[in-house]
C-alpha cells in the first residue's frame, strides 16, 4: 500500500500537463459551448417537451407561492394503469394557481406518438376568468420543494404557461451551467485529460435535462461538480484549494436537497473516491483546511438531514411486492442497454432518439477513455472504476424493480446519472494521472476524439430533436424540411445558436489537439 501511494505521488509529480493558459481557454470554451447548447434546447423545444415538465411547472409555482402541502390529488380518469393511478393518489397534490398559467390539456399532445408533430398544441386562451385561481394536479406534489425555488422564482409575473416555462428553463440552465463551469475550473487544475472526462460526462442528455423545467438537470450537474471537487482535493491534499472546498459544500448540499436519493448517493461518491485515491489524501485535505472542511461537512450534513426529514414527513413509499420485483428483474436486465443509450441522450418523453451512429459514437468515446484508464491505472484505481460501474448498474436494477415496477412506471437512466457521471470523470482522472506513460501524439488524438466527437454528438442531438417535432420521427431528413411546427423565433435562430456552440467546441478541440504542449508540471 505504501509503495502504491509513493508511485502515485511520483507519477503526479512528473506527469506532463497542458500549458495553463491553453487548458484554461479550453475549459472556458467548453462551458460556453454547454451554455449555448442549453440555450438552444431551452428556446427550441416546444413547451412540455421533457418528462413531466408540466407537473414540475405546477410544483415550482406552488413552492414559491408557499403552498407546500397542497390539497388531495384530484382523480384523473385518463389514467388507466391501476398502479399508476394508486400511486398518484398518494404522491400527487392539487394546488391553486391562476387559470392563465395552467398547462393546457394539449401541452403534451405529441408525447405518445413520435410521428406527431408539435403543431397539435393549442394555445388559444380558454374561456372564463384567466386570473381566477383553479385547482391543478401534479403527481410530483410530494417531491422535495428545495430545487424548485430558483425555477419558481423565475416564473413569477409570467403571463401564461409558455412564457413561465421558458423562464423556468432558463433559470434551471443558469444554475446547471454554473455547476458545470465550477466543475470545469476544478478539472482544469488537474489537466487537459481530466477536463476531457468532464466533457464526456456532459453528454447531450445532460444538456437537455439542464435546459428543461425539472429537477434532474440540477441533480446531475451538482453531482458532476461534487465529483470534480473531491477528485481535486484527493489529488492535491497539500493545497486543498478554497474553490474545491466551496464546491464540496455547495454542490454536495444541492445534490442532497434535490431528492433523498441524492443524499444517499453522496456517501457512495465519497467512498468511491476513497477507494480511488486512498483515505490518506482526503484526510490530509480535511486536516489542512479544518475550518473549511468542518463548514462543508456541516452544510452537507444539514442538507442530508433536511432531505431525509422531508422524506419521512411528506414522501409516501410504495408497498414492495417482492413477487412483482422478482418478475420484473428479467425485464430490468434486458433494459440495461437502453439505459446506456439514455445516458447519452434520449429526449422528449423518452420517445425522441438520435440516429444509431450517434449512440455508437458516444459509447465508443466513453469506452475508449475507460479502457485506456483501465490499462494505465493502478489496482486501486481499476477497482474504483469497475466498482462504480457495478454500483450504477445495481442502483439502476434496484430502482427498476423496487420502485418503478411497484408504481407502474419504467426505469429512466436519469435517476442514476448522478452516480454514472462519475465514470468518465474517474477515467479522465486516471488517464491524467498516468499521462506520462502515453506518447504525446496519442494524447493529442485522444483529446481530439473527445472534443470533436462531443461536438458532433451535441449538434446531432439538437437536430434530431428538432426534426422530430417539425416533421415527425419518420419524416424526411432532406432539407428544407416541410415543417408543420417551428419554435418561437423560428428554427433558424436556434439551429444557428446550436451550430455556433458546435463551433466553440471545435475551437476547443483544435486548441487541445494541435497547440497543447505537454511538459512536466
Amino acid at each position: 500500500m505504501h509503495r502504491e501511494h509513493t508511485t502515485r505521488r511520483t507519477a503526479s509529480a512528473s506527469a506532463p500537463r497542458a500549458r495553463t493558459g491553453e487548458a484554461q481557454t479550453a475549459a472556458i470554451l467548453f462551458v460556453v459551448a454547454f451554455g449555448l447548447f442549453g440555450l438552444a434546447w431551452a428556446g427550441g423545444n416546444p413547451a412540455a417537451a421533457s418528462p413531466d415538465e408540466g407537473a414540475h411547472f405546477v410544483k415550482a409555482y406552488a413552492t414559491l407561492d408557499g403552498q407546500l402541502s397542497g390539497e388531495p390529488f384530484q382523480a384523473d380518469p385518463t389514467i388507466v394503469n391501476p398502479r399508476i393511478s394508486s400511486w398518484f393518489a398518494v404522491s400527487g397534490r392539487s394546488y391553486r394557481m391562476p387559470a392563465r398559467l395552467v398547462p393546457p390539456p394539449s401541452a403534451r399532445c405529441y408525447s405518445s406518438d413520435p410521428d406527431r408533430t408539435a403543431d397539435c398544441q393549442d394555445w388559444r386562451s380558454p374561456t372564463g376568468d384567466l386570473g381566477a385561481e383553479v385547482l391543478t394536479n401534479t403527481h410530483v406534489g410530494t417531491y422535495s420543494p428545495f430545487p424548485y425555488v430558483v425555477t419558481g422564482l423565475a416564473m413569477q409575473g409570467a403571463d401564461d404557461f409558455r412564457s413561465a416555462a421558458r423562464r423556468g428553463r432558463l433559470a434551471s440552465l443558469i444554475v446547471c451551467t454554473i455547476f458545470v463551469g465550477w466543475a470545469a475550473v476544478l478539472a482544469r487544475r488537474r489537466g487537459a485529460l481530466a477536463l476531457a472526462g468532464l466533457v464526456l460526462a456532459a453528454m447531450p442528455a445532460v444538456v437537455f435535462l439542464s435546459a428543461s423545467l425539472n429537477t434532474s438537470g440540477i441533480e446531475i450537474t451538482s453531482a458532476m461538480c461534487f465529483w470534480s471537487a473531491l477528485l481535486v482535493l484527493a489529488r492535491e491534499p497539500g493545497r486543498g484549494p478554497a474553490v474545491a472546498w466551496g464546491a464540496v459544500g455547495v454542490a454536495g448540499a444541492a445534490l442532497a436537497l434535490t431528492r433523498p436519493l441524492g443524499a444517499i448517493i453522496l456517501p457512495v461518491v465519497i467512498a468511491t473516491v476513497v477507494v480511488h485515491t486512498g483515505a490518506a489524501p482526503l484526510w490530509t485535505a480535511v486536516r489542512r483546511a479544518s475550518w473549511r472542511a468542518r463548514g462543508c461537512i456541516l452544510l452537507m450534513a444539514v442538507a442530508c438531514g433536511v432531505s431525509f426529514l422531508w422524506m419521512s414527513l411528506a414522501i409516501p413509499h410504495p408497498p414492495i411486492d417482492l413477487d412483482l420485483a422478482a418478475r420484473s428483474l428479467g425485464a430490468a436486465l434486458r433494459d440495461l442497454p437502453v439505459q446506456a443509450r439514455d445516458i447519452i441522450g434520449v429526449f422528449g418523453w423518452n420517445d425522441t432518439t438520435m440516429p444509431l451512429a450517434a449512440y455508437i459514437l458516444g459509447l465508443l468515446l466513453l469506452g475508449v477513455v475507460g479502457l485506456v484508464a483501465l490499462a494505465l491505472g493502478t489496482v486501486r484505481e481499476r477497482v474504483a472504476l469497475v466498482g462504480l460501474g457495478l454500483a450504477a448498474v445495481a442502483l439502476d436494477l434496484a430502482l427498476a424493480v423496487l420502485v418503478e415496477a411497484q408504481i407502474g412506471f419504467g426505469m429512466q437512466a436519469r435517476y442514476v446519472m448522478p452516480l454514472a457521471v462519475g465514470l468518465p470523470l474517474l477515467a479522465g482522472d486516471i488517464v491524467q494521472m498516468h499521462v506520462s506513460r502515453l506518447r504525446e501524439s496519442a494524447v493529442r488524438v485522444l483529446l481530439a476524439a473527445v472534443y470533436y466527437g462531443a461536438a458532433v454528438l451535441h449538434l446531432t442531438a439538437f437536430v434530431a430533436n428538432q426534426h422530430r417535432y417539425a416533421v415527425g420521427a419518420t419524416g424526411s431528413w432532406l432539407p428544407p424540411w416541410d415543417s408543420r411546427w417551428s419554435p418561437d423565433g423560428g428554427l433558424a435562430l436556434w439551429l444557428t445558436l446550436a451550430t455556433v456552440a458546435c463551433g466553440v467546441l471545435v475551437s476547443a478541440a483544435n486548441l487541445v489537439s494541435r497547440r497543447t504542449v505537454l511538459s512536466p508540471s
